[in-house]
C-alpha cells in the first residue's frame, strides 16, 4: 500500500531520466527482494494494484529498468509468462476438443 500512495504522489520522479531517478527502482527492488516468500505473496496483490497507475508503455519503461538492475536479456521480458502460455495451451485444447465433438 505504501507504493501505491508513492506511485501516486510522484511517478514522475520514476521517469524523470531514462533510468529513472538514480536508487529509486534499485530500492523498491531490494526491499521486494528481501522479503521471505510467504510475505511477498501475501503484498503481491497491493503491488499489483500499485502498478495499476501505469500506462503500459510506462510498466514496459519500467520493466526494462528492472531486467537491466537484474541483469535480465531483452527476451526475458519480452517473452510471454507462464500464465499467458497456459491460457494459450487451454484455448488450444478447448479448439481441439471442440472440433473433435462437433
Amino acid at each position: 500500500r505504501f507504493l501505491s500512495g508513492l506511485f501516486l504522489s510522484a511517478w514522475d520522479v520514476m521517469f524523470e531520466s531514462p533510468g529513472g531517478a538514480p536508487g529509486f527502482t534499485e530500492g523498491i527492488s531490494h526491499v521486494l527482494q528481501s522479503l521471505p516468500q510467504e510475505d511477498f505473496l501475501a503484498v503481491l496483490p497491493d503491488l499489483r494494484l500499485a502498478f495499476s497507475v501505469f500506462t503500459p508503455s510506462q510498466i514496459d519503461r519500467i520493466a526494462r529498468s528492472v531486467a537491466q538492475l537484474l541483469g535480465a536479456e531483452e527476451n526475458e521480458i519480452t517473452r510471454p509468462g507462464e500464465q499467458e502460455r497456459l491460457y494459450a495451451l487451454g484455448l488450444e485444447l478447448d479448439n481441439y476438443a471442440s472440433a473433435a465433438i462437433g
